[in-house]
């Protein structure tokens, strides 16, 4: 990871810790120069005429300010365009990015003003999915894998604050979204290992390992059981390769399940140091995503749907 990271829920008032930033964003329109004027004057702070001129310009859409007083240190700006070319994949893709700013900014603490949900009409579904995509952002952005990396550095701590009316909404937001990209670092995790050590094996023993506490039921299916199933396109691709070839069944059943979904995944895990020959990102992607659907269903409690999944190896 880069950081360690403690996301947290804070009201709209503002209190600055000491190596703080604050993320700020404007919704592009008419009085946007006095929304810039009044959020200044609110900090005591004055943004000089250059940097208000460019922040406005309608080629820039951001800002980097540095403060003279001692806190906050650093404010990020940022407009948004709210129109037909909007995505709710906005604070999602801008705090993937952000984070990466932060590693030469020795900052301790983010402040984000999440904006009002009003301002984007016909976008978010809710006012927690709005949430939810933050939250999602931060952690993207915070992932890295680094496992087989030397030399590496003690990882420094850094806290968000995400300030907003309904505090309690906004941190119900994060245990949920916390619970979900726990699945998806598991999953990428996978997807990052070289074939040569995930072998078929080896990746059903991490499944195992995984879901051992959980109420997911892992089934592995060595050669044998695939012989006496006839599952012979599964044999024959995994006859080029040293390792035998599994099969891996997930079935998560909640309580009173409303809903059936099977999903199927492929993984071919014997290409020399994961050589993606085919111009695929990944040759066993497939069931490691369906791993990670598993574990966020589980972790986030589900109610309403099974899950079987079959990731083959």
């Amino acid at each position: 990871m880069n950081f360690k990271l403690s996301i947290k829920a804070k009201g709209d008032s503002l209190k600055f810790d000491k190596s703080s930033s604050l993320v700020k964003f404007f919704v592009e329109g008419e009085n946007l120069e006095k929304l810039v004027d009044d959020f200044f004057s609110n900090l005591n702070l004055k943004l000089n005429p250059i940097q208000k001129k460019s922040f406005l310009d309608e080629k820039n859409n951001s800002l980097t300010y540095y403060s003279q007083e001692p806190e906050p240190s650093i404010i990020f700006l940022k407009k948004i365009k709210v129109d037909k070319d909007f995505s709710t994949d906005f604070f999602r893709n801008y705090f993937a990015g952000f984070i990466g700013l932060l590693k030469s900014k020795k900052i301790k603490s983010v402040n984000v003003i999440v904006p009002a949900f009003s301002h984007f009409p016909g976008h978010f579904e809710s006012d927690e999915y709005m949430v939810q995509t933050i939250a999602e952002g931060i952690y993207l952005g915070n992932y890295t894998f680094d496992k087989y990396k030397t030399g590496k550095k003690e990882i420094e701590s850094v806290n968000f604050n995400l300030h907003y009316t309904d505090q309690k909404l906004v941190q119900s937001v994060i245990s949920q979204t916390e619970k979900l990209m726990d699945a998806v670092y598991f999953t990428r995790d996978l997807v990052n290992e070289p074939a040569a050590i995930l072998t078929p094996a080896e990746f059903a023993n991490r499944t195992k390992h995984e879901f051992a506490k959980t109420g997911i039921k892992v089934t592995v299916f060595n050669k044998r059981e695939l012989v006496k199933r006839k599952m012979n396109a599964i044999l024959a691709v995994g006859g080029s390769s040293t390792n035998d070839p599994l099969m891996i069944v997930l079935h998560y059943k909640p309580k009173n399940p409303k809903m059936k979904v099977a999903l199927v995944g492929k993984g071919v895990t014997y290409d020399k140091t994961n050589i993606r020959i085919d111009g695929n990102e990944s040759r066993y992607g497939g069931r490691c995503a369906c791993c990670g659907n598993n574990q966020s269903s589980c972790n986030a409690e589900i109610a309403n749907r099974n899950y079987w999944d079959c990731t083959v190896c």
